[in-house]
C-alpha cells in the first residue's frame, strides 16, 4: 500500500538536510542547558563543603580551646609546681562541686530549698535583706542545727549605690540573772537544759533589717510562707541534718522535747536521709508571726514573750520577760577599710564580738610580705609567715570583748587596723617559730542596690540546749558566756583561746567573743561575701593572694574556694 502524504508537509519540515541540522542543534541545546544545570549543583556543593569545612575546623578550635583551659584550671588545682620550682608540695584534687555564672544575683546557703526561696523573693522583686529573712526562716525548718528562731545573727551588708558598709549585730544575749558562779556546781548545766539558754534574738534582728532596709515591693507574711508549708506539710530530711540527728540520738531520744521531733514514730529511730519530716508546731508559731502587725512585739513582749520565759524559768532557766522586752538589735557603719591591703581591695565587716579584725590583720600583715609581687604557693616559708601572723592575731582574741563591756576593746581594734601595727607585727616574724610568749602572750588553756549580704546565724546543733520550748518548738541556742569559774569544751576554740571575758554587772549583756567574721572583700571587679570561723580567718587571708596574685591562672572562685588552707592548733 503506497502511503499518499500532503503536499504541503515537505514545505512544513523542510529538505531532509535541513531537518537533520535542526535536530542536531536541538541536541546541542538541551546538553548545554544540562551542563549549566549541573554546574549550578556542583556550585551549591562546593558551597556547602566550605561551610561544613569551616564549621568543623571552628569546632575544633573551640574544644581545643576548651581543653586547654580545663587543663590548665586543673593544673592549678592540684597546683602543680613547675619545672624550675625547687618545691614539690601535692595538693588535693578539687571537689566536683559545681558552678554557675549569674547575671543579676545569686542565694548560696547550706540547703537547695532555701536557697530557691531566697532567688524567688528577688524575682518578686524584693532585695537582699528580704532575701537573706526568708533564706534564714528556711533554714530555721529544714535545718534547725544551723539556724532558727531561738538564736541570733550577725549581717554585714554593702550598699553598692552609696559606697557604704553596715553591721548589724543580732546576736542573742546573756540574761539579767546570769552570775560567775552559775555553772560551778554543774558545768554541764552550761551545755544541757533551760539553764544554758540565752535570750532569743534572730526575730528581732529580722524585723530591724526588714523595716530598715527592705525594699518596700515584699510584705512580711511573704517571706514567711514557703517556711511555714514546708514546716507544715513536710520536708526530705538533708544529709547534713541526719548526720546531727544520728551523732545526737542518745541525747534525743533522753529528752522528750526533742524525741517528738526529730524521732521517726514509725522506725522508733531518729530521722534518716530522705525521710519526711514535719515541724507543725513550729509552723503554727511562725504564721503566728508572719501575720502579726508588730512581730517584735508579739514575740518580745506580748503573750509569746510571757509563755517563752514561763516555761524557761519554770524550768530553772534565767531568761524572763525582762530580758526578751530589753533586747536591741544593733546596727554601726562600717568603713570600708583599703589601707594595707594588697592591689586595689578594700573590706569591711563587723566590730567585735565579731572576729573580722582578726581576719583583717593577718591579711595586712601578709600584705607586708608580698606587695605588688609574686607569691610561689609551693614556697613553704609562705605558709610559715601566714601562721605567724595567725599567732599574733588570734593572741590578741580574749582581750577583744564586745566593745560596749569591754573598755580595752574598742581601742585595741582601732590599733590592730592602722598601717603602724601592721608593719610592727611583720618585722616580728621571723624565719622559724617561737616560743609561744614570744606571742604578745594573752590567756591560753565560716541585689538590688544592696549588692552583697553575708550573714552568721549563729544557732549551730553543739551550740544548742539540747531541747525544744514545748509551747511553740524553737530550738534554744546555750548561753555561750566566758565564766571565770568555770571552764568547759565548749569554751575553748580551736586556737586554744576562750572567749572574751565579759562584765556580768550590765544591764545587758551580750555573749562572749565569736569566732566568726562576716568579710566583705570589694574591688572594682569584684565583691564577695565570706562567712568565716576562727579556722578559715587564715583561710580568707590567703586565699585573696590566690586571687590576686599574677602568678595563679584560677578563672573561677570554685577554683579559688575550694583551694587547701594552712591552720595550725598550737
Amino acid at each position: 500500500m503506497v502511503r499518499i502524504e500532503d503536499s504541503n508537509s515537505t514545505e512544513r519540515r523542510g529538505s531532509p538536510s535541513e531537518v537533520f541540522s535542526q535536530e542536531i542543534n536541538d541536541a546541542h541545546r538541551k546538553r548545554k542547558d544540562q551542563s549549566g544545570c549541573n554546574r549550578s549543583v556542583a556550585i551549591v556543593c562546593a558551597i556547602l563543603a566550605t561551610v561544613f569545612l569551616l564549621s568543623t575546623i571552628a569546632l575544633a578550635i573551640i574544644i581545643g580551646v576548651k581543653y586547654s583551659k580545663d587543663n590548665e584550671l586543673l593544673e592549678d588545682a592540684v597546683n602543680r609546681p613547675q619545672d624550675d620550682s625547687p618545691h614539690r608540695i601535692q595538693w588535693p584534687m578539687p571537689s566536683g562541686s559545681l558552678y554557675a555564672h549569674f547575671k543579676k544575683a545569686a542565694v548560696a546557703s547550706d540547703h537547695g530549698l532555701c536557697s530557691e526561696i531566697g532567688r524567688d523573693v528577688l524575682i518578686d522583686g524584693g532585695n537582699a535583706v528580704e532575701s537573706m529573712i526568708a533564706t534564714l526562716l528556711c533554714i530555721g525548718v529544714v535545718n534547725p542545727q544551723s539556724s532558727g528562731l531561738g538564736g541570733g545573727f550577725i549581717m554585714t551588708l554593702y550598699n553598692a549605690s552609696t559606697g557604704r558598709c553596715q553591721t548589724i549585730n543580732a546576736r542573742e544575749s546573756a540574761p539579767l540573772g546570769a552570775t560567775e558562779d552559775m555553772f560551778v556546781n554543774d558545768t554541764t548545766q552550761s551545755v544541757y537544759g533551760y539553764r544554758s539558754i540565752a535570750t532569743p534574738s534572730e526575730l528581732h534582728g529580722f524585723w530591724t533589717v526588714f523595716k530598715k532596709f527592705g525594699s518596700g515591693k515584699v510584705k512580711w507574711a511573704r517571706l514567711f510562707e514557703p517556711s511555714i508549708n514546708l514546716a507544715l506539710h513536710g520536708f526530705p530530711v538533708s544529709s547534713n541534718l541526719a548526720m546531727q540527728l544520728s551523732d545526737k540520738e542518745s541525747l534525743i531520744q533522753a529528752e522528750p522535747t526533742m524525741k517528738e521531733i526529730f524521732v521517726d514514730r514509725a522506725t522508733g529511730r531518729v530521722y534518716e536521709e530522705g525521710d519526711i519530716m514535719k515541724r507543725e508546731r513550729y509552723g503554727f508559731t511562725l504564721q503566728l508571726i508572719a501575720n502579726a502587725t508588730d512581730p517584735v512585739e508579739l514575740f518580745y513582749k506580748g503573750g509569746m514573750a510571757q509563755t517563752i520565759a514561763g516555761e524557761i524559768t519554770e524550768n530553772g532557766g534565767y531568761v524572763d520577760q525582762k530580758d526578751l522586752a530589753g533586747y536591741e538589735t544593733l546596727i554601726d557603719e562600717i568603713p570600708l577599710i583599703a589601707t594595707g591591703l594588697p592591689g586595689d581591695l578594700e573590706m569591711c565587716g563587723p566590730p567585735p564580738p565579731s572576729s573580722f579584725v582578726i581576719t583583717q590583720s593577718i591579711i595586712a600583715v601578709m600584705a607586708e610580705f608580698y606587695r605588688g609581687g609574686k607569691i610561689d604557693l609551693n614556697d613553704p616559708l609562705v605558709y610559715h609567715r601566714l601562721i605567724e601572723a595567725e599567732k599574733f592575731a588570734y593572741a590578741q582574741r580574749t582581750k577583744l570583748g564586745d566593745v560596749r563591756f569591754v573598755e580595752s576593746a574598742k581601742a585595741l581594734v582601732a590599733n590592730m587596723s592602722t598601717p603602724k601595727y601592721t608593719k610592727w607585727i611583720a618585722s616580728m616574724i621571723k624565719d622559724t617559730a617561737q616560743p609561744q610568749e614570744y606571742y604578745l602572750g594573752g590567756d591560753t588553756s565560716q541585689v538590688g542596690p544592696m549588692d552583697v549580704i553575708c550573714s552568721d546565724w549563729r544557732t549551730r546543733a553543739a551550740r544548742h540546749a539540747h531541747l525544744c520550748l514545748n509551747s511553740n518548738g524553737i530550738n534554744p541556742i546555750i548561753c555561750d558566756l566566758f565564766v571565770p569559774n568555770t571552764v568547759r569544751t565548749e569554751q575553748l576554740s580551736v586556737t586554744g583561746y576562750p572567749s572574751a571575758p565579759i562584765s556580768l554587772s550590765e544591764p545587758i549583756r551580750e555573749l562572749g567573743y565569736t569566732s566568726f567574721s562576716l568579710t566583705m572583700i570589694h574591688t572594682p571587679y569584684l565583691r564577695v561575701t565570706r562567712r568565716l570561723s576562727s579556722r578559715r580567718c587564715s583561710w580568707l587571708a590567703i586565699d585573696i593572694y590566690r586571687r590576686r596574685s599574677c602568678c595563679q591562672r584560677h578563672k573561677t572562685l570554685q577554683g579559688v574556694l575550694q583551694q587547701p588552707w594552712a591552720f595550725v592548733a598550737y
